[in-house]
């Protein structure tokens, strides 16, 4: 496949998730919505929702500063995702909410050690973007890099918060296409769709 004709296969899936997310009639307002109500999560109280597996999903983990932090999957994202395909805005009440009552999924499944450990459990969404034979990708990198999560510099971990939840920063990929949403190659193309 040469570059442009990958650029026109992304572009394609662009429009189509755009047009989705909107409804068809330019409500991208509500989309936009979202990216501030997550901006705002960022700096309260709440704890910060972070993509690190092997740190203990769901447990409710204390950063040097103060401010908890909780390791999840890509499942958070998902969800995020999934709630701007809806044209649903939660406010920040609805999400400290909705973390109150652990109805925020942070692991498509729980190990029992894991659930054992967890303070938060909740493993599914209403919509399921993987059910509907979608792989939810980013575009911009949410690697945390080595190191324990209490010590890492709470800007950064404030940044990887937004970079992992924002969609804005996802694009979505057929299931049996997955494995292009990791190419450096497919990413610029979405960048460059995107104007990113």
């Amino acid at each position: 496949m040469s570059n442009d004709e990958l650029f026109e296969l992304v572009k394609e899936l662009q429009d189509d998730l755009v047009a989705y997310a909107t409804g068809g009639s330019g409500n991208a307002e509500r989309y936009m919505q979202l990216r501030r109500i997550l901006r705002r999560q960022q700096i309260c109280e709440m704890p910060l929702l972070v993509r690190r597996s092997g740190a203990g999903r769901g447990q409710l983990i204390r950063h040097v500063s103060g401010r908890g932090l909780v390791p999840a999957d890509n499942s958070p994202a998902h969800w995020s995702l999934s709630l701007a395909l809806q044209s649903e805005v939660p406010t920040l009440g609805d999400i400290r909410t909705l973390l109150e009552r652990d109805l925020i999924p942070i692991a498509m499944i729980l190990s029992r050690k894991e659930r054992e450990q967890a303070t938060y459990r909740c493993t599914r969404s209403a919509v399921s973007l993987n059910e509907l034979g979608r792989k939810v990708a980013h575009i911009e990198d949410v690697a945390l890099g080595r190191g324990e999560l209490e010590t890492m510099p709470i800007a950064s971990l404030r940044s990887h918060f937004l970079r992992f939840m924002m969609p804005s920063n996802m694009f979505v990929m057929p299931l049996e296409w997955a494995g292009l949403a990791e190419l450096p190659r497919v990413i610029e193309s979405i960048k460059a769709v995107d104007g990113y």
